[in-house]
């Protein structure tokens, strides 16, 4: 039998083109720290030794900040045996196995154990965070070399918001010449979701499903029936572009498969269709003014886009359109040497302010899947990225004044806004200063006499709205001071 392929424009067959290979479940043998998040933890006690995932260390209390920003005069902290630190965010350095949290309550209250598994990319950028990390409740971390401390720079997940998302597992990212990818495993609906990303932050989910049950298919027409795909890996070639998906797979509910039945689990590898290598050539943003647009497709060993292309299917513009059969259809081509020129009308291409890739999908010249992404010029891809812990407030002459810390996790900023919302309330914005990669600044920020002492609000704090995708927090629940 051949050698299986996906399906015909499967999601998880136009993932993109390069990708770092990630450490899952455990770091390197050198120590790391991270910061801590947190959820209930049983029964703990300050300096209880406990055993998690098979280290068996202390637990210690201390004075610091939730994982989301918030303050509740606590933190916790796990030693493996090897060096083990703390600080007032709550962090916690372990060598030699999976990196695990712990948060506890000087209180009496109990918080739960939450272990984080690090997915660690390199961004490639002189002047950006080095690692990225995605814990395995769809939280993203940064750090500057992965030593240095990890600190959680987004809110809440990052997963889809669909039914069932919280039996989420088993992510794996990479990153493109293009873009981001983050694949995610549904394991209660054995579905997986496939999501993008321009900087390793903000990330959109692609519609339909990145991979189910049925959808691996030989060439034959013959597949096999497993019951269930996880612990999705990939394989990149010398132009980082994912060409190979490895899986675990069984042929049978895991939970009631038996010793010495006719069940069985094994690791399968799936050849992936790699993406073409695309240059749109066109600086000003695509509008349906735009008379034509020209990308160049590259010629490689293997692929001659003269002859290997059906042309009539070819259609290009945002990844929002191509994958529903829309986009602009091909106006003529150009030779460039070995590579082809194809040219589009701007209308129908379908850019919005929220775009950074473009996407061409078509087919073969055997009708196999052809496809690939392409960064879009106007579309600044290294902006800063700034983020803000949960505020503390004081009464100042009786007013109240917010002070919040603000952080830059990627490149240089320039003087930017902040602004506070709050339902019924009035907005606030306040000017934050031009910030260096890795550096903070506390911001105060006044706040209207309509905000009154006392009262409790769920702030909405946004930075970076001049940037193409701001961020915003939530302080749920934040209690004005009273006079």
């Amino acid at each position: 039998m051949k050698l299986p392929q996906l399906p015909m424009f499967s999601p998880i067959a136009s993932l993109g083109l390069i990708g770092l290979t990630i450490c899952v479940l455990s770091m390197p043998s050198h120590a790391a720290t991270v910061l801590v998040g947190f959820d209930t933890f049983p029964n703990a006690t300050n300096n209880q030794t406990v055993n998690i995932a098979g280290f068996t260390g202390t637990l210690t209390n201390g004075v610091g900040s939730r994982g989301d920003g918030s303050t509740d005069g606590t933190y916790g902290t796990f030693g493996s045996g090897a060096s083990t630190t703390t600080s007032p965010n709550g962090s916690v350095s372990i060598r030699n196995g999976t990196i695990t949290l712990v948060l506890t309550n000087n209180s009496g209250t109990t918080y739960n154990l939450l272990a984080y598994y690090f997915d660690v990319t390199d961004k490639g950028s002189d002047n950006t965070p080095e690692d990225l990390a995605l814990s395995i409740s769809g939280g993203m971390w940064i750090s500057r070399d992965g030593l240095s401390t990890w600190e959680q720079v987004t809110q809440g997940s990052q997963y889809p918001k669909v039914a069932g998302e919280g039996y989420f597992e088993d992510p794996v990212i990479w990153r493109t010449e293009v873009q981001y990818h983050l694949i995610v495993n549904n394991w209660h609906g054995r579905i997986a979701y496939h999501l993008r990303s321009k900087d390793g932050f903000h990330w959109k989910t692609d519609p339909g499903e990145a991979y189910t049950t049925d959808f691996a298919v030989s060439e034959d027409g013959g597949s096999e029936e497993w019951y269930k795909y996880e612990r999705m890996r990939v394989l990149q070639d010398e132009h980082r572009r994912a060409i190979q998906a490895n899986f675990a797979v069984i042929d049978f509910n895991k939970w009631e498969d038996k010793p010495n039945d006719i069940h069985s689990s094994k690791n399968i590898s799936i050849p992936l269709t790699p993406g073409r290598l695309l240059t749109l050539d066109h600086e000003d943003k695509i509008t349906d003014a735009t008379p034509e647009v020209r990308v160049r497709i590259a010629a490689e060993p293997g692929f001659g886009p003269h002859q290997d292309i059906d042309l009539k299917s070819l259609r290009f513009g945002a990844p929002e359109e191509v994958n529903f059969g829309r986009g602009a259809a091909l106006l003529r081509t150009e030779k460039a040497g070995k590579d082809l020129v194809v040219v589009f009308p701007g209308k129908g291409c379908g850019f919005a302010d929220h775009n950074f890739a473009g996407k061409l999908l078509g087919k073969t010249s055997k009708g196999k899947l052809l496809f690939g992404y392409c960064r879009l010029p106007w579309v600044d891809y290294e902006e800063p990225m700034l983020t803000v812990r949960r505020p503390e407030a004081a009464v100042r002459e009786g007013r109240i004044v917010l002070r919040i810390e603000v952080s830059n996790h990627a490149s240089a900023s320039e003087e930017s806004e902040l602004k506070i919302e709050a339902d019924g309330m009035p907005p606030v914005s306040a000017p934050c200063p031009p910030l260096k990669s890795d550096a903070k600044t506390m911001v105060e920020v006044p706040l209207p006499e309509a905000y009154h002492p006392g009262q409790s609000h769920d702030l909405r704090i946004t930075t970076g709205l001049d940037l193409q995708q701001p961020t915003v927090f939530v302080a749920r629940g934040f209690e004005l001071p009273k006079r």
